[in-house]
Formats: structure tokens, sequence, C-alpha cells
């Protein structure tokens, strides 16, 4: 189990909005096993791994942790790539999560630098695949 600090809604935390705690579970049963639990109350026995472990599940290439980043982070990937005008937003999200993978080794900070880290990777890919469309070579076909 992991705990992911996030507002309601799962948007980052605003002006006069406190993070919830929320507590993501995974299990290594399978990737449907796979759950975000409801706001963490006080009353709770169960102790929730912090993200440090998260990130080291994620860096020994866990199934359950990867699964875990992946559902928590690519909604938001994706609304951020489809409002930016990326042409596939939902493929450009997995080239996101694929680089983030290959360079979990790299990252160092907590959770809100994680968050800011896969943004970054977000849009850098996204001004490369505008790079790309604008090199492309358009035909146009003459009419006689």
């Amino acid at each position: 189990m992991y705990v992911i600090r996030l507002c309601p809604g799962g948007r980052i935390s605003g002006a006069g909005k406190a993070p919830q705690t929320h507590v993501v579970t995974a299990t290594a049963t399978g990737p449907d096993t796979f759950s975000r639990g409801m706001p963490r109350s006080r009353n709770r026995t169960e102790a929730a791994r912090p993200f440090a472990e998260l990130l080291d599940d994620v860096r020994d290439m866990q199934p359950a942790a990867l699964r875990v980043v992946f559902d928590w982070l690519a909604p938001a990937v994706a609304g951020y790539l489809r409002v930016r005008g990326a042409a596939d937003p939902d493929g450009l999200t997995n080239d996101v999560f694929l680089r983030v993978y290959r360079r979990i080794r790299d990252f160092e900070g907590d959770e809100s630098s994680f968050r800011s880290w896969v943004f970054t990777i977000a849009h850098n890919l996204l001004i490369d695949e505008r790079r790309k469309r604008q090199r492309q070579v358009s035909v146009v076909a003459l009419d006689d």
C-alpha cells in the first residue's frame, strides 16, 4: 500500500485547498487488484507505505508499483497533452510513462517533485511532437 497526497478531484493543491492523503493499494496478485482508497482517516491502523517505498518499487520495476504510478498520473498527463493540442494524447501519454520508467533511476525528490518531473517529460515530448509535425512534408494535389 502506498500513500499519495492529492487534492479533491486529483488536482494539485491550490490556494485555500489543502491536499488530502489517499491510500493507494497494490498487490502482487495481478494488475486488476489495484484500487484507489478513500481519504485516509486518523483511526486507520493499517500503515501505508510512504512515497519513497513506491519510488523504490518503481525503480525495481515492480508491476504493481508501475501500475500505481500510471493510474495516479496518466489521466492528468493525458488531459494536459489534450488541452495543449497533441495529435495523439493517449499515445503520447504512453510514451511519457515509458520514458519515466526508463529514466526513473535518475530521479531524486519527493512526491511533488516527481509529479513535476513527469509533467516536464510530457511537455518536452509534446514539443518534440510539434517539431516533428512541422518538419513533415505535406503533399497537395494541383488541379489541371
